[in-house]
């Protein structure tokens, strides 16, 4: 099965790269990059199964198709 592609927005973009600034100035390296390989895991999934994870129930319409997957820090191996 061929997996999707996934497209991010530069705003999508500059939210990731913020994100592990912050965690990598506030809690360490170390933190951020398990942080990132987390993501980054997420992401492959979502590409290779779009449908994954459970619907989310929100009022706006545009929203409709959004889903969520539950992540634990310590699902990601330490890097």
């Amino acid at each position: 099965m061929r997996a999707h592609r996934i497209a991010f927005s530069d705003a999508a973009m500059a939210d990731i790269l913020e994100q592990f600034d912050w965690d990598a100035d506030k809690a360490g390296r170390t933190l951020a990059k398990r942080w990132e390989a987390g993501v980054t895991a997420t992401l492959l999934q979502i590409a290779k199964r779009p449908g994954v994870g459970s619907p989310c129930e929100f009022g706006a319409e545009e929203l409709g198709d959004t889903r969520r997957i539950r992540r634990r820090i310590s699902q990601i191996s330490d890097l």
